[in-house]
């Protein structure tokens, strides 16, 4: 019996316990939220918008390139003239010539005599030069430095006094940037008696010296490339004379002299066209 007590005890302990177990909540842990890191956003790149400069291809035609130089030798009864044209480019043929031949005479008597040709052109062949300085007339110059009438007889020419030869040369060394023209003049005097002839070049009322080039010759810019549509260009002071053989067209055409020639194109020296505009 106290047995069976004893075990209904124990029974309801048990029940006791599980019923607080049940009916008690358990306590929720506290719970803190952990904490974030302190998080720094990683920065961007710079980023730039892709930008390319507007670069805009400029082109200058070379500027003429003239050199002129005179050698006279004198052997026996020989004078040696040599004229020589140095450019860059071929020279171009001018119509009013670039040159004139002074020829300055003095007999034995001491007596001067002075002749003067026209305008000569530095492409001038030899044949017809010839011709020229044979039939020029020799005019009296007195002391006061007067040019007058010959006192001692008729006016005499040039072939009177000399036999004279007159050949031409022309060398393209590289046929892009260097160019010779030579003419080269003898004089064989007929009198063989004490006498000089002095030879010199004046330009007095001559076209200047000036080369013509092809526009589609790329020796002839500063960038040695053909300008485009896209390039502004400059003709400089001493242009010379540039030759189109077609149509062009360039942003810009800024002309400082020089001249134009095209199919019916003439350009003065100062004309410009303005930005964008054609040039044929």
């Amino acid at each position: 019996m106290t047995k069976k007590i004893i075990h209904v005890l124990i029974v309801c302990i048990a029940l006791v316990v599980r019923l607080v177990a049940v009916t008690t909540p358990s306590r929720a842990p506290s719970c803190v939220p952990s904490a974030s890191p302190s998080r720094v956003p990683s920065a961007a790149p710079s980023i730039s918008p892709t930008f390319t400069p507007t670069v805009v291809p400029r082109a200058q035609w070379v500027a003429d390139s003239i050199n002129i130089s005179t050698q006279s030798t004198t052997a026996n009864a020989k004078i040696d003239y040599y004229i020589d044209m140095n450019s860059n480019s071929l020279l171009f043929d001018d119509e009013v010539g670039n040159y004139r031949l002074n020829f300055n005479y003095k007999n034995r008597h001491g007596l001067t005599y002075v002749a003067q040709t026209g305008c000569i052109k530095g492409t001038a062949k030899g044949v017809p030069l010839q011709k020229t300085i044979n039939n020029l007339n020799l005019y009296y110059r007195d002391s006061n430095n007067v040019t007058q009438v010959d006192p001692t007889g008729p006016v005499k020419t040039m072939q009177s006094i000399y036999t004279i030869k007159v050949k031409n040369y022309f060398n393209p060394y590289n046929h892009t940037t260097n160019y010779l023209y030579q003419l080269h003049m003898e004089f064989y005097s007929k009198q063989r008696l004490n006498e000089t002839l002095t030879i010199f070049l004046s330009h007095e009322e001559c076209a200047p010296f000036r080369t013509i080039g092809q526009w589609d010759d790329p020796y002839r810019w500063d960038t040695q490339q053909v300008p485009s549509v896209l390039t502004e260009v400059t003709i400089p002071a001493d242009a010379g004379v540039i030759k189109l053989s077609k149509d062009v067209s360039v942003a810009s055409l800024t002309m400082l002299g020089g001249h134009i020639l095209g199919y019916d194109t003439y350009c003065p020296f100062g004309w410009s066209v303005e930005p964008g505009a054609s040039s044929g």
